[in-house]
């Protein structure tokens, strides 16, 4: 998959464009660009997911939690065979941009868009007053075919990022998986940490840039780290040994070696119990214990 911010990189096929900032590439995301690729496919041109980065409210100081990572979002979309990723550079000038300057001169003069798909609640311009009606009418005047894709349905609401991130402040996972049409996860490169684990006899992979993520509550998690095993998860700042930031710690059952500078992905599968501060290292130890044999159980392993 092309990953640019140039449009003049991308081939010169008819350009189906999925627009849409994609966080999280849950099940509503996924009924919209699978509908791109389809129609890319049938044209014989190229799919092309398009979306700001930096994320637009970062650029007027709101703070943003993202359900994945820049490099995470782009990997599911190289899965569901989109051709290119456009990062359209987000700043001030093009947040004033109005929805008929939008239309014209990204959309027409830069992109050369041959069809559009966008969600049913997509907004662009300035104050958000571009509607998919709009895009509709003023493309469809010059034989572009904008594609709207109705919201995707689970238990009564429609599936969104938004509804992703309260779930998973609630801790429901089940929710989250749901909407996600896969486990909650948390990609990161392993770092070395201060060795406490091991120590413990509880030696852990640990990811520490969590930064900017949405998270579930902090506590023990039942996981698993895809392509290595399964693992009971710390997710916390641990208060028995506090430290400045949260980090997600991961003791892999039944594995030795070196995992550090490896790119991995843990799917948290179930909460445990909080996160809480123990007497002294011998009860830290001792409840370690006790969550290990609960969750080799709950994963009959």
């Amino acid at each position: 998959m092309i990953i640019t911010q140039d449009f003049d990189s991308l081939p010169q096929r008819p350009r189906i464009f999925a627009l849409g900032n994609f966080d999280g590439v849950h099940r509503g995301h996924q009924a919209l660009l699978s509908l791109a690729v389809e129609l890319a496919r049938q044209q014989q041109g190229m799919a092309v997911a398009m979306g700001f980065c930096p994320h637009p409210l970062t650029v007027f100081g709101q703070r943003v939690e993202t359900i994945t990572t820049e490099r995470v979002k782009q990997r599911l979309l190289a899965s569901l065979g989109l051709d290119a990723y456009f990062a359209l550079p987000f700043n001030r000038e093009v947040a004033q941009m109005s929805p008929d300057d939008f239309i014209q001169q990204v959309l027409i003069e830069q992109a050369k868009v041959a069809a559009v798909v966008v969600g049913f609640n997509y907004s662009f311009g300035r104050r958000a007053a571009g509607t998919p009606e709009y895009l509709q009418q003023v493309l469809g005047a010059q034989g572009i075919a904008v594609h709207v894709i109705p919201p995707v349905i689970y238990d009564g609401a429609p599936v969104s990022s938004s509804r992703i991130r309260q779930s998973l402040r609630d801790g429901d996972l089940v929710t989250v998986e749901a909407l996600l049409g896969r486990p909650f996860s948390i990609t990161g490169i392993v770092q070395k940490g201060d060795q406490r684990g091991r120590l413990l006899g509880f030696p852990t992979a640990n990811f520490c840039d969590l930064e900017g993520l949405a998270l579930p509550p902090f506590g023990v998690y039942a996981a698993e780290v895809v392509g290595v095993g399964y693992a009971m998860a710390n997710l916390g700042v641990r208060p028995t040994f506090p430290q400045a930031g949260a980090t997600l710690e991961v003791h892999i059952f039944d594995f030795t070696g070196d995992l550090y500078g490896q790119e991995l992905e843990v799917k948290l599968l179930k909460y445990i119990r909080p996160e809480q501060q123990f007497a002294g290292q011998a009860v830290l130890q001792q409840q370690l214990a006790r969550d290990r044999q609960q969750i080799r159980a709950l994963l009959s392993i």
